[in-house]
């Protein structure tokens, strides 16, 4: 099973939503919300790619598997956004591949600081980002759940 790792493209949009929704429902306790939520997957471009950021999918045979962005927050601080894997495809590599590719981004666009957040109900991808050394600075409750914020300073 060979695994491309790609930009995104607008065509790729309609599965991205889906593999979105897929993600997310595999998680107990958490709901699939709509609407203002989502409107970054919308507009990728905008959202993503114009200001120094990026937005990766993972291909299997022609399909969209997994996807994973980074959003630029200000000059030296980037966040990781929308890490998704197909349930049938867990465990195989493809959030840790994303992660790399997109810590690698970051480096080369001048990003020092990388922050994130997840719920704390998805413990894999709690493992993933401790195994890459993200450390948690703090719990919040973002659209009413709770979620775990992580950091990780990136080297040159």
């Amino acid at each position: 099973m060979e695994i491309i790792i790609r930009r995104y493209t607008p065509e790729d949009i309609p599965r991205i939503l889906e593999l979105h929704v897929l993600a997310i429902q595999s998680v107990p306790n958490l709901i699939v919300h709509d609407g203002p939520l989502i409107k970054d997957l919308h507009n990728i471009d905008s959202e993503y790619i114009q200001n120094g950021g990026e937005f990766l999918v993972a291909e299997c045979e022609g399909m969209v598997v997994g996807m994973g962005a980074l959003r630029r927050k200000d000059e030296h601080c980037g966040e990781i956004k929308r890490m998704r894997v197909d349930p049938k495809y867990w465990r195989g590599g493809i959030g840790q591949t994303l992660l790399t590719r997109l810590e690698e981004t970051a480096k080369r666009n001048g990003i020092k600081k990388l922050v994130l957040d997840t719920s704390i109900f998805q413990h894999s991808a709690q493992k993933l980002y401790e195994k890459n050394a993200y450390r948690e600075i703090r719990r919040e409750v973002i659209h009413g759940y709770p979620c775990i914020i992580y950091e990780k300073e990136i080297a040159k």
